[in-house]
């Protein structure tokens, strides 16, 4: 597999990670009562900021509402995994007079891949917390047989 196919591979990814990791932060807010579509807009622009501000805005009408603390820890550890992640991975010079050798070098770096999946992992995580903050209508009852 060539580079511009392997780069084009990684884009549409990043763009079904972008927009799925959007979806789960639009339906938690309207779960709580706020716009999906406001949020999913501005998930797609700056998902962590809006997987912030979404796991600790109260519900409508809900005064007395407060963050779940697992949402809260999961989203602490999920930042902090994926900054780690992206310390890993090496600082070189690349921009638009760059080599495809080059490129291609530094995408087959060990060091580049697993700073890449630590990253992966913390957005993974991130996205974890806002749909474990999800609110719900009304609690379920499960019946045993």
């Amino acid at each position: 597999m060539d580079l511009n196919t392997t780069l084009l591979l990684t884009l549409g990814f990043l763009l079904v990670l972008t927009v799925s990791s959007a979806l789960v932060i639009g339906r938690t807010a309207k779960s709580k009562g706020y716009s999906f579509g406001l949020f999913f807009f501005f998930a797609i622009l700056s998902y962590l900021i809006t997987a912030v501000v979404t796991i600790f805005m109260r519900p409508k009408g809900d005064t007395k509402a407060k963050p779940k603390i697992s949402s809260v820890a999961l989203v602490a550890l999920g930042i902090i995994v994926e900054f780690v992640g992206l310390n890993y991975i090496p600082q070189t010079g690349i921009d638009s007079q760059t080599e495809a050798e080059a490129v291609a070098t530094l995408v087959a770096d060990p060091q580049f891949t697993g700073g890449v999946a630590i990253a992966l992992a913390g957005v993974l995580i991130i996205v974890g917390a806002v749909a474990n903050d999800y609110r719900g209508s009304e609690p379920r009852q499960v019946r045993q047989l």
